[in-house]
């Protein structure tokens, strides 16, 4: 899909399947909602989303780029990340929630947030990264909570590459 614009309210059926490779080059006028939604192959939002952006409980099996401006709040609550997941120069201008109960949303792969900007809150309560996750140059505007988060192997920088945070 490329250079679609979408005007109306997009939802896909809860528990829909999508295989094999996905790019979306989209802007996304209305409220987005994927939830419990699994996406089989590998996936890339290069997107702008004018409205919510609802992800909660969706699973992605292959691995997930999401080169994207989120405009308004997104939810990747209780996500599954199966494989790799690359967040990397996203912009999160509304609240960004990677929450979930106890134990969600699970990104199994490499994760990157690199150069992302986060305008207001940024949420990872409760979720848990298995291997390496990357926050090199992250700008967060609002809060950042990361109560409760699971973690495995975590690389906060602030603007210097040679100044760890754990």
């Amino acid at each position: 899909i490329n250079n679609v614009i979408f005007n109306g309210k997009f939802k896909v059926n809860e528990h829909q399947e999508f295989g094999g490779k996905i790019r979306i080059h989209l802007t996304f006028m209305r409220d987005i909602c994927f939830k419990s939604t699994t996406f089989k192959g590998d996936v890339s939002f290069n997107a702008v989303f004018e409205e919510d952006v609802d992800f909660s409980n969706t699973t992605f099996e292959g691995n997930s780029n999401f080169s994207a401006i989120f405009e308004r709040d997104v939810s990747f609550n209780n996500a599954i990340f199966e494989k790799g997941a690359d967040f990397s120069n996203a912009m999160f201008k509304g609240i960004a929630s990677f929450s979930g109960i106890l134990g969600g949303p699970i990104f199994k792969g490499d994760v990157s947030f690199n150069s992302v900007i986060f305008k207001k809150d940024a949420v990872f309560h409760h979720a848990t990264f298995k291997e390496d996750v990357d926050f090199n140059n992250v700008v967060f505007e609002g809060n950042a909570d990361f109560s409760g988060l699971i973690k495995y192997k975590l690389v906060l920088r602030e603007h210097s590459p040679n100044s760890e945070i754990f």
